[in-house]
């Protein structure tokens, strides 16, 4: 065998490599509950707001998804400050994503909830605090 077909080889194998992760990553942002929690955070608090719309159902309230521009430097400092907390809790088309939120000096635990829409997970309203 000579160094051009061993070369050969290992590009294949790479490019293999490649698609297989890229096949395994594309199960899509809506593919679980979590991941659309994640990406909305991710979204929001890079101030990427044309990317929130899509993760969200209809029924959602405008202000989450779409905020307008006078709360938006306030919306992504808060978004900034969310962590998704244990696994969501998953029944049937309904799911709850447990999130810390923390605000001027405050920390509250919320859930988001999200609706499964065909095969898409989309948050269907704002977070619903968590009574300790």
């Amino acid at each position: 065998m000579n160094l051009h077909s061993s070369v050969n080889k290992f590009t294949s194998r790479i490019l293999m490599t490649g698609l297989v992760i890229l096949i395994t990553a594309c199960g899509g942002v809506h593919s679980s509950p979590q991941t659309v929690v994640e990406e909305f955070i991710e979204a929001g608090a890079d101030g990427k707001f044309d990317e929130l719309k899509p993760l969200c159902a209809k029924e959602a309230p405008k202000a989450l998804c779409n905020p307008n521009a006078d709360d938006q430097e306030e919306f992504a400092t808060v978004m900034k400050t969310i962590k998704i907390v244990g696994e969501p809790k998953v029944e049937g088309n309904q799911a709850l994503v447990k999130i810390n939120i923390s605000f001027e000096g405050a920390t509250a635990e919320a859930n988001f909830p999200l609706t499964k829409q065909g095969d898409k997970w989309l948050l269907s309203g704002e977070p619903e605090e968590v009574e300790s």
